[in-house]
């Protein structure tokens, strides 16, 4: 019934971390409660989240990502998170995302790859960037299965590949975006070459087509919803829009003043004037001992 009611699309989707959503309270979804006592789906999912596990590899890999080509919102978030560890006692599950989704196919359903459908990530904060990785559940196709199935985002007009094993940060709140199988257009040709052969006649090979269902293309998202963001930055002792609306409306009908009592407003222009989104980053400038207090892991060559 949840995939069925899923605007994304019918593959199979678990979510943990914590979100605050339309309750008063921060907390961890309901999936993580979910199971029997001592066997609680989120304290299953904890044991595969250690200190040296793929998924903590992978989310560290992503943060130094962020941290690299997005320092200015690195630095956002790591405020933020440090204001709901103060208020409320929680620490960042996520490094800088509070959310994490595996999305996964159902073979035994028919469904052999994950293929959103169009939607936007409304709940999740319109000024962060979430974090995609692609990877593949079973045997991998024989042949460029990669090149398959590509990431639109509607309003900025790209269609991108998002190679297995590859990352991809983007702001979901503000993009339509959807899946799509480049191979069911009809009127397009795809074409690829190996190495550093350059795109001549003699050197191009049609995209080929793999037909194989013994595994199934799958990803995994890292984001922040909107009401966390909330959660950190309205002054202490608020914990809703709701609440500090009607705060401001008592303390204004008391005593008017054009002064806001309770600011409750983000002023998202400034925050791009100061360069939240760079457009430009040096790579050659950059030194990778700064971040994350240490060394930056080098990438595996696999992952078990």
């Amino acid at each position: 019934l949840k995939r069925e009611k899923n605007n994304r699309g019918m593959h199979g989707f678990t979510l943990y971390g914590f979100d605050r959503q339309n309750a008063g309270a921060i907390k961890p979804p309901s999936f993580e409660t979910d199971g029997k006592p001592g066997r609680e789906n989120g304290i299953i999912f904890r044991k595969f989240y250690v200190e040296g596990s793929a998924l903590m590899r992978l989310t560290k890999y992503a943060a130094i990502a962020l941290e690299l080509y997005f320092p200015v919102l690195a630095a956002f978030m790591r405020r933020s998170n440090h204001s709901i560890a103060l208020k409320y006692g929680y620490e960042c599950p996520f490094i800088y995302w509070w959310s994490l989704c595996i999305n996964t196919p159902i073979p035994s359903e028919g469904i052999h790859r994950v293929m959103c459908r169009p939607h936007v990530d409304s709940q999740n904060g319109a000024l962060l960037l979430c974090a995609v990785f692609v990877y593949y559940y079973g045997r991998l196709p024989s042949r460029h299965e990669k090149e398959h199935v590509w990431l639109v985002l509607w309003e900025a007009g790209i269609v991108i590949e998002i190679p297995v094993g590859v990352f991809l940060f983007y702001p979901s709140a503000l993009f339509l975006h959807f899946n799509i199988d480049i191979r069911h257009l009809d009127k397009l040709c795809f074409y690829f070459t190996q190495g550093n052969e350059p795109p001549t006649k003699e050197f191009l090979k049609p995209l080929s087509v793999d037909n194989s269902e013994e595994g199934g293309r799958a990803s995994i998202v890292w984001f922040t919803q909107a009401t966390m963001l909330q959660s950190a930055h309205l002054p202490e002792g608020i914990h809703t829009m709701d609440q500090a609306n009607q705060m401001e409306k008592a303390a204004q009908r008391a005593q008017p003043r054009a002064e806001p009592y309770y600011t409750a407003t983000f002023d998202a222009a400034d925050a791009l004037a100061k360069g939240i989104f760079p457009f430009k980053t040096d790579p050659t400038k950059i030194q990778p001992e700064l971040f994350m207090g240490g060394a930056a892991p080098s990438l595996p060559t696999q992952l078990d």
